[in-house]
Formats: structure tokens, sequence, C-alpha cells
């Protein structure tokens, strides 16, 4: 059943004057909690429109929306419709960010004693991301590293030759690699493990990379372990490498929009990453997610909420550079340690692409990270084959799962309350709640899948194609505006701003959050006659996610 039809079944017996985006007209719900008005209110139309300006920025952005392409742009976006609407404190926080792109396929050539073998590039070779620029090699020796490549004064002499390392060390890729740069190789092959079934693309760099930190600047590849085997199976062979890649230093930013209302020392930070990868236009991952959160900031300024928590809406840039505008934002908080208030008399201006943005003081004069209640994520929300994921707040690190859990259950609420089945996923996904979970900041959010596959009895309870990717362009050029499922997307668009609000208005959230084993919300939901009322019709309705 599509959104829309949830407000026409609530309209039913009454045909009032078409108010856009209200619900306060609606007689048969005068007491309809505010959490729940405003999920009814948000608009699938502007979510819709936000997500096609996202695309335009792309398509005139060599299809891209990354850090080096449309990012700015889409900044922009935000920041004006955010400064037009009044909306909220805008801050920007600058950062740097290092970026690797690939420039076209590599070329590995062992030449033997009587033929040169090429490899197959995707196949029995690949890039290492961040493994170093272009480069030129030809009939170069070799070296295999044995036993610890992580021991400089154990190497045997590597200067001007190709390193061969196998993939059981004791230290970081990077730490490897970069200690070989140092040694004087001229380039590195990293073998996988003998089962391994695809090459690695792992980052050769520094998981919190900040920027006063080194990069690898020659050649990294991943290769299989039988290519490994064949080049070690005579020394005599000798090494060509040709490498089309780059690595910049790029200047980047996040985007925050701060409620004027709200307790300090309570700060909901709702976040979502505006940048794409530079293959695609990225537009369910993650258009979806920054268009939802940023028609969230855009209602309740239209409505005017009051709420009793502070609400930090975040735009992270860099994530798919490796989570860096939020490993960023959490490292400033670490190294400053400020004490929450705004320096009044310090005009800040920033930079946000053309953008000359002014603020009272940096969003870490105003945040300090004990003020921060929680952090909800949004990253993927319109997967074509949805998978409605709530994130399993069991998951979480001891010190703050009982409130991962209520945020987990508070964001099923939603869901069961119109029959949706709860499917949760653990918190080893690979986005911008990671940097406050691992600050001990509960952590919460919803997502719709990308490489998972839908299991058959999935696909029962919420429709779609079983045995099929969640997101089959995830990562890719497809994921267009044509990748996206409204249907769902605009349902978990809903569930979180239900959740939001809730929060927002609780007049005691760190109380409510810690309380273990809370009374199961949808019993007390279905307690109450007006959620019985409203499930009771939409559960004659097929509410499955059609394809």
């Amino acid at each position: 059943m599509p959104d829309s039809e949830i407000t026409v079944l609530i309209q039913t017996s009454y045909s009032p004057k078409k108010q856009e985006n209200s619900v306060s007209y609606i007689p048969d719900f005068p007491d309809l909690p505010l959490e729940f008005e405003y999920a009814l209110a948000l608009s699938d139309t502007n979510i819709q429109g936000h997500l096609d300006r996202l695309y335009r920025i792309a398509l005139e952005n060599n299809g891209s929306r990354s850090t080096i392409n449309g990012f700015n742009a889409s900044a922009e976006y935000v920041i004006e419709s955010l400064k037009e609407a009044d909306a909220c404190d805008i801050f920007v926080q600058n950062f740097k960010a290092p970026v690797w792109t690939n420039l076209g396929e590599p070329t590995l050539v062992i030449n033997a004693e009587n033929n040169a073998i090429k490899f197959n590039y995707g196949v029995d070779f690949g890039y290492h991301r961040y493994g170093g620029s272009s480069a030129d090699i030809q009939n170069s020796q070799f070296v295999h590293i044995k036993n610890n490549a992580c021991d400089p004064s154990t190497f045997p002499e590597v200067k001007g030759k190709v390193a061969i390392i196998d993939s059981n060390i004791t230290c970081t890729l990077y730490e490897a690699s970069y200690a070989l740069e140092l040694a004087g190789a001229s380039a590195i092959l990293i073998s996988t493990t003998e089962f391994s079934k695809k090459l690695s693309n792992a980052r050769i760099r520094t998981v919190e990379w900040k920027e006063s930190d080194t990069l690898v600047t020659i050649p990294v590849l991943s290769i299989t372990h039988s290519t490994f085997l064949t080049v070690l199976s005579s020394s005599k062979n000798t090494i060509n490498i040709v490498t089309h890649s780059k690595i910049e230093i790029a200047d980047t930013f996040n985007v925050f929009c701060v409620s004027r209302e709200g307790h300090h020392n309570n700060t909901i930070v709702v976040g979502a990453h505006l940048d794409s990868v530079a293959d695609g236009p990225g537009i369910n991952d993650n258009g979806s997610g920054s268009s939802a959160i940023l028609e969230f900031a855009l209602l309740y300024a239209k409505k005017k909420l009051h709420p009793k928590n502070r609400l930090v809406f975040a735009w992270w840039g860099s994530e798919e550079d490796g989570l860096l505008g939020s490993r960023y934002f959490m490292n400033e908080l670490n190294k400053y340690e400020l004490d929450g208030t705004i320096s009044k008399n310090k005009k800040v201006i920033k930079t946000a692409g053309k953008l000359k943005i002014e603020s009272n003081g940096d969003i870490t004069d105003i945040i300090k990270k004990k003020d921060i209640v929680m952090n909800l994520n949004f990253d993927m929300l319109g997967s074509p084959n949805i998978i409605p994921f709530i994130l399993d707040g069991r998951s979480a690190p001891n010190k703050i799962r009982t409130e991962s859990i209520t945020i987990q259950k508070t964001f099923a609420e939603l869901f069961e309350t119109f029959g949706l089945p709860t499917i949760l996923t653990g918190m080893n996904i690979s986005t911008d709640f990671i940097p406050f979970m691992n600050n001990g900041i509960p952590v919460g959010g919803l997502y719709s899948g990308s490489t998972e596959i839908k299991h058959p009895q999935i696909a029962k309870l919420v429709g779609g194609v079983p045995d099929v990717p969640a997101d089959p362009c995830y990562h890719k050029p497809c994921d267009t505006i044509d990748n996206i499922q409204p249907t769902g997307f605009h349902r978990l668009s809903k569930s979180a701003i239900y959740t939001i609000t809730k929060f927002a208005i609780n007049p005691d959230l760190r109380t409510y959050l810690k309380t273990e084993n809370i009374n199961n919300h949808t019993t007390n939901l279905n307690s109450n006659k007006l959620y019985q009322k409203l499930a009771a019709k939409i559960n004659t309705e097929n509410f499955s996610f059609p394809i």
C-alpha cells in the first residue's frame, strides 16, 4: 500500500479542504500523538524533489556526487534549502580528505624464460585502494618477503624491486606497505589467502586518516594465491607493472543544522552521508538518507516543532572515502573537550563549495561529546529489492547496549503497529554510526540493504525478489533516480521521523533510554484505541514492499 493511501484511509469519513503537509484538521484523531502527526505529515513528493535535484547535480558533475565531483553542489543545495526555510543554525566543518582515483585498468605481466604471462585484471589481480599513483615499471626483479613483512630489520634487499608478501602478516597492510616503501621497494604485490574467492580492495591507509598522516605512493596490487605461486615459480622471472591511478588531498566539509531549542545536554545527532562513490550518482547510497533528513528538518521548521532535546542534523562528507567526515567530527570533539556553550563573540566564516557560511563559533564550540545522547544514522533507505532493516541494539557494545536496544525498539513501533515485520541487522555495517558507537554513544538507524541477498522467507514477509541483492546497483553507475523503491523508501522515512520526533519531545530522554526491559512498545501501542483503529484498517491492506 503506497504511503499516500495511509493519509486517504484516515480521511475516509471526512472531506476537508486540502491542506498539504498538515494533519491537524483530521477530526477522527483529535489526540494524534505528535510523533505520529509528523510521520503522516511527511511529504513523499518533497523528498522525491530532493532526490531529483541530487540526481541532476550528479549528471552535471561527471555522473557522480563524490568528494571531488558533485559533493560541493549537493551540500550547497542542502544549505540553501535550510537557509530559505530558516530551519536552524547552520554550521560547516572543513577538513581534508585523501581521495584515491582509479584512472584505468592496470597491467601485470610476468616475463618468464620463454614467454610472457599477462594476467587478467579483476580476476588474477586488481588495485588496492590508496595503493599509490600511476607508475610504469618494466623488467623489475622481485623479492618475496617471508614470515613478517612488518619488521624492516628482517627485510632482504628490496630497493628498486617489487616486493611480494602474503596476507598472513601481524600488522596492517598499510604499515607493511609503508615500511616497504621506506625500504625502497618500487611496488608491492599482496597475495590473498589460499582459499579466498575474491581479490581484496582494502584501503592501504590508516583507518582514521588525519591530515598529518602519511600515504603510500608506490603501486600496491592485490593478487590471487595462484598468481602469487606463478610469480614465485622461478627466481629468474621479472615483472612489468603499469598502473593508472592518483591520490590527491581534497578540501571538503560536513554540514550541520542545529535546532534553536532543546536541552543541549540531550543532543540527538541525526546523520546521513551526502557524498557518493566516484563511479555513480549515489541516489540510493546515499541520496535517499540525505534527502530524507533534509525534509525532516524542513518539516520541523514549517510546523514549528518545539523539541525538549536539541536536534543536530548532520550531512557527512567523505563517507565513501572511509567515514572521514564523521570520524573527523568525533576526533575534534575528543581533541578539544569544549564546554558546550556558544562563543557569542566568535564569528566564524567557513567555505562550503561556492558558499561562505558565517556562524557563531565552530560546531565543536557548541557540542560536547558528553552532550550527545544518541546518533541515529540513515544510510540507504530506498533499495530497489528492499530489506527493511533496523540496526540491532543487541549487537552494540555492552556500555551502550541497553540504550541502543531501546532505540531499536522505538524504530520498530511504527513497523509493528502497521503489521510490518521487524528485521534486524547487526552493527557491523561500515557507515557513519561507527565513530559514535566506538566512542560510547548509543546508536541506531534504518537501512534498506545493499549487497545482502534477500532470503526467500524475507521475500514472503515483505515482497520483492528472492535470491537477489537488495541493491544490485550498489556503488555502480546504475544507482540513479530509477534505483529507488518509492513505497519502501517512504515507509522507512516515516518510521525515521516518527522515531526522531518521539525522542526529540521526550522530557526525560536519558532515563527512558536506560530503562532495561522496557515494556513492550507494541503492546502499549496496541492498547491505545487510536493505534488499534489505525492498525485494524491498515492491516486489511497488502502491506508488502512491491518492486
